[in-house]
């Protein structure tokens, strides 16, 4: 319990820490401004965040990954859909609207909650693999393109994924490359 309760200061210590230096620069910083702030022993030092420089040394490239990022977003309908047909036969369970397909014994015994709670969950992880195989596929249909550019631009994908790793812009297409299985360098 103690441990937990160290964990919780250290975690509003840091919250208080991050929103003081947020305050004392915010008057320095325009839109869009990057910078990485490091405390070393009696310094500080203050550079432009790495993927500030990235951008303005690959503008084709980056833009190029913003744009695969953004169609590997494949939103959340399949399973808001899967939920909605879920819940529609759990009303017509309910309401007896199958009482006709199936017999009123099984009727009685899907009207439980160990039903419903595998029922969903399967509804959750199908919704949830539709959605990786959406991504996957959106993946490899600019995976040939990004990768010319990649090589253009004098890199491979394991001299991106470092850069991106951090970078919430990225975070879907960083997954992608991780889980790429090559090959990469186009010779």
């Amino acid at each position: 319990m103690a441990d937990s309760d160290e964990t919780t200061e250290r975690a509003d210590d840091i919250d208080e820490r991050i929103d003081n230096i947020a305050r004392v620069v915010k008057d320095y910083l325009r839109e869009g401004d990057a910078f990485l702030i490091q405390c070393q022993e009696d310094d500080i030092l203050v550079e432009e965040a790495p993927q500030a420089d990235f951008q303005k040394q690959h503008p084709r490239l980056y833009g190029r990954l913003l744009s695969l990022n953004d169609q590997l977003e494949t939103g959340c309908a399949i399973t808001l859909l899967l939920f909605v047909a879920g819940g529609t036969f759990c009303l017509a369970l309910h309401v007896g609207w199958l009482d006709d397909t199936l017999t009123a014994n099984v009727a009685d015994k899907l009207k439980s909650w160990w039903f419903y709670v595998p029922l969903f969950a399967a509804l959750f992880f199908i919704g949830d693999w539709f959605q990786g195989w959406f991504a996957r596929r959106a993946y490899r249909r600019g995976r040939a393109e990004l990768l010319d550019l990649l090589r253009d631009e004098g890199y491979d994908r394991d001299t991106l994924v470092p850069l991106l790793k951090d970078v919430p812009e990225f975070e879907r297409i960083a997954a992608q490359l991780k889980l790429d299985p090559g090959p990469f360098r186009v010779e």
